[in-house]
């Protein structure tokens, strides 16, 4: 049996069956936003689903889905490909916009003679396709599978947030305390006797309030940046970064580490040769991994040992390598290097919340590089990480 323009045809089941074989349909309405301009198909397609216990809406072109999708968040959608005012590629361009439409699993309905709409569909991140006319099996049959594998997806995430939830419960009233306890002490300090502060005194005390207003600004901007990099990096449809201009590397890296350097009062410490190179990346995300991996090598060497930072072009990619001379680390504790994780902070008294290495890994994972990391303690740490470059 299939669908076509002239025919609208009507199915009846046994609940009982039914109910067997796709229990969650009746255990929440699932909702299905079917968009068609073709009234046969659309109402005959709707009746199949309705009569499967599907919560079923309806859109006769793109531009009406698009306010339809916003307003009742559908499961899934089914969506024709040429359509009048606004067709099915200009939607699922519109809806991936927006994280949240972006994530909702997409069914393209097409004819034969529109391969190569399709192709470019499916380059967008359409999730599957329908050929029309499509049987009531091959309807039905995709629309599960596809459910299954958004409630499977979705699943996942819910794991990711309670792990983060239970990391931030432990970790984060901790590390706001610090810094805060700074800003409190050294400032009532200053108001209990300011007849009596000398300038020196007001410039010393004020120092510590500023380094601690920075260290608590750059973990509250930490947090975010994990937990929003949480999100993107187990959706499928967000991992890639959006396309970035080209940026120097060479210019931006000597940069970043000559003001890092400075901040650790160790300008003689570093030791960079860097070879320019263009990479697609932006400022942003390039300077953040550079700020957290450099930060690290410094903060876990001492002043006196040098921080090396070189680079090389392999395989259509840039190699980077930040080697330091510090406390180093054994098998164990590089394999335990993670957000919220700090190794044996008890006897090297590092402060952070430890998601500085986490964050720049990820960012370097959403570009579609790669890190590694080698250590041995007491010698010292090389943190190399590949980025592409233009080609």
């Amino acid at each position: 049996m299939s669908l076509d323009d002239g025919t609208i045809r009507r199915y009846y089941f046994n609940p009982v069956i039914q109910l067997q074989t796709t229990p969650f349909h009746f255990l929440t309405m699932i909702k299905i936003l079917i968009v068609e301009d073709h009234v046969s198909i659309r109402e005959c397609i709707r009746d199949i689903l309705q009569e499967e216990g599907y919560d079923v809406r309806i859109a006769k072109n793109g531009l009406e889905a698009f306010d339809v999708v916003h307003q009742i968040l559908p499961d899934l959608i089914l969506c024709d490909v040429i359509m009048p005012e606004m067709d099915g590629i200009k939607l699922l361009k519109e809806l991936n916009k927006d994280p949240v439409t972006g994530s909702i699993p997409f069914v393209f309905l097409t004819a034969k003679t529109e391969v190569m709409d399709l192709r470019e569909a499916m380059n967008l991140g359409a999730d599957d396709y329908l050929t029309k006319p499509v049987s009531r099996e091959d309807l039905l049959d995709t629309i599960k599978i596809r459910l299954e594998k958004s409630q499977a997806v979705g699943k996942r995430y819910e794991g990711q947030f309670d792990e983060l939830r239970t990391s931030l419960a432990v970790s984060l009233p901790h590390e706001l305390r610090t810094p805060l306890t700074g800003i409190m002490g050294f400032s009532e300090y200053l108001l209990d006797n300011i007849e009596t502060n000398t300038k020196e005194e007001y410039k010393e005390f004020l120092t510590h309030i500023y380094n601690s207003g920075k260290r608590l600004n750059r973990l509250i901007e930490n947090y975010i940046a994990f937990s929003e990099l949480q999100i993107q990096q187990h959706n499928p449809k967000m991992r890639a970064r959006l396309p970035a201009k080209l940026l120097s590397l060479a210019e931006y890296m000597i940069q970043i580490a000559d003001t890092i350097a400075h901040e650790h009062n160790r300008p003689d410490d570093l030791q960079i040769q860097i070879d320019d190179v263009d990479i697609p990346v932006t400022d942003r995300d390039f300077e953040k991994i550079c700020e957290e991996l450099i930060s690290n090598a410094f903060r876990f060497s001492r002043k006196g040992q040098k921080v090396h930072i070189t680079n090389r072009i392999i395989s259509g990619a840039v190699e980077i390598t930040i080697r330091d001379h510090g406390i180093g680390m054994d098998t164990r504790q590089v394999n335990l290097m993670g957000g919220f994780v700090q190794i044996d902070r008890d006897k090297n008294e590092q402060q952070g919340s430890g998601l500085g290495f986490t964050i720049a890994k990820q960012l370097i994972d959403l570009l579609g590089g790669s890190v590694k990391v080698e250590s041995k303690p007491d010698f010292g740490t090389s943190i190399i990480f590949r980025l592409p470059i233009e080609s």
